[in-house]
């Protein structure tokens, strides 16, 4: 290799990113902590910028629809107040949307506490009745039983000496978690208003990204770092509209059959199921597992034929709706879509199994772009791809010829030249 300018950078830049590796991996002890503190510092960006792709959806469509097309008369205040009217309504918006959810929860969930607090004395009067009659049924326990007593003053007594031991640790634990609420707090509130910033000068944002792509990378790179930004914006916005209307109609069938059937804790079941429908795969069972833990309570009968409802329900939502609500907007094969639900649910818990499947679909979309062009440029037929296309090719092709002799003679192979009368050289008299 000739050791020009090029060559050296290159080498350089080589020798520079494996001594970094190999700091990296010595002290990979000590970077979690590194990570943990640069994650804090950015966690109010990170926060807003996920709440302006949320509502940037919203926001979108009342600017579309409802400011389409501005009056004559003051086209230039309608311009001006486009953006901040279609802000407030998508705040105003998903604002009313959380309420409703916590109304409809919050109330069945203390309800259900409280019949669970009815419920559990009933319950150690069943238990202490069904140890009597297990009692009357087997006589050699009888002498057992009256001796399973519990001693509860010995209990409180040991209960409080043990809060009197960790008094210490409980106000650390308890200055813990109020710093963590007040953080909490100041990144939700630091997180919003950056997400407004980004909204209202979203377009100048993006402007001075391409100008930056364009200034530091060469051109062919920054326009490919442009198609690959607007792609995944594409994907994710779709993602997110879609699987947000699929939920609120799954809920809402959800609403209406329970209601129809006379099942328990209709409204909060419903938003449950519809706000875990935005988790792909899991978030159903999840949802229906919950719901018939509820209602196993009231009635095991009508917990069974809830989770019958359920399933029904799910057959003509993944079937019907989901098709064509959503639709191809993901593009993402349903096998790869269960390997991105699984995988990101291992690494990041709940989010990673939202923003797995966008970000995959976005992986998916490059990789079969690239894929196609390099199979364009091999000339590669479409045949070629079929299932048992090799094996049609073989079962078409011709046998090869065998040579055929005639009866009673041999092949000819190094048969000298003859004169013309059937003799060759040896048969020649002299």
């Amino acid at each position: 290799m000739e050791l020009n300018r090029s060559n050296m950078k290159r080498l350089a830049m080589l020798i520079a990113f494996g001594i970094l590796l190999y700091w990296l991996l010595q002290n990979i002890s000590s970077m979690g902590g590194v990570f943990s503190v640069v994650t804090g510092i950015l966690s109010p960006f990170i926060f807003g910028s996920a709440v302006a792709f949320i509502l940037n959806v919203p926001m979108r469509f009342f600017e579309r629809h409802l400011f389409a097309s501005p009056k004559r008369h003051y086209p230039d205040l309608v311009q001006k107040l486009r953006r901040p009217l279609a802000l407030v309504m998508a705040l105003v918006a998903v604002l009313a949307v959380l309420v409703i959810v916590l109304f409809l929860i919050i109330p069945q969930l203390a309800s259900t506490l409280m019949q669970i607090a009815d419920y559990v004395p009933q319950a150690v009067n069943n238990v202490s009745q069904w140890l009597k009659e297990l009692g009357e049924r087997f006589p050699e326990y009888q002498d057992f039983i009256p001796n399973v007593n519990i001693d509860w003053p010995k209990v409180s007594s040991a209960l409080l000496e043990f809060l009197r031991s960790s008094a210490t640790a409980l106000v650390n634990t308890t200055f813990s978690a109020a710093s963590s609420v007040v953080n909490t707090i100041f990144t939700f509130f630091m997180g919003m208003l950056f997400s407004i910033y980004i909204l209202v000068q979203k377009e100048k944002l993006s402007i001075q990204f391409k100008k930056l792509a364009y200034a530091f990378l060469p051109e062919k790179k920054a326009d490919g770092l442009i198609e690959v930004g607007q792609l995944s914006n594409r994907i994710f916005s779709k993602f997110l509209s879609g699987q947000v209307t699929e939920a609120a109609i799954l809920g809402s069938l959800c609403f209406i059959g329970m209601m129809i059937f006379g099942f328990p804790y209709a409204g909060m079941i419903s938003v449950l199921i519809g706000v875990l429908a935005l988790v792909p795969i899991f978030g159903a069972f999840i949802a229906v597992a919950t719901g018939a833990l509820l209602i196993l309570m009231v009635s095991p009968i009508q917990a069974f034929w809830f989770v019958v409802f359920v399933l029904v329900l799910q057959q003509i939502e993944g079937n019907l709706i989901y098709p064509r609500v959503v639709g191809s907007s993901v593009g993402l094969p349903a096998m790869w879509v269960l390997v991105a639900v699984i995988a990101g649910g291992s690494a990041f818990g709940i989010v990673g199994m939202l923003v797995c499947v966008p970000l995959c679909s976005v992986l998916y979309a490059l990789l079969r772009k690239v894929v196609g062009r390099r199979l364009r440029g091999k000339q590669t037929p479409e045949e070629k791809f079929r299932p048992g296309a090799q094996a049609e090719v073989e079962d078409a092709a011709p046998p090869k010829a065998r040579p055929r002799h005639r009866k009673g003679r041999l092949p000819r192979k190094n048969i000298p030249p003859t004169d013309g009368k059937g003799q060759g050289e040896q048969g020649r008299r002299p």
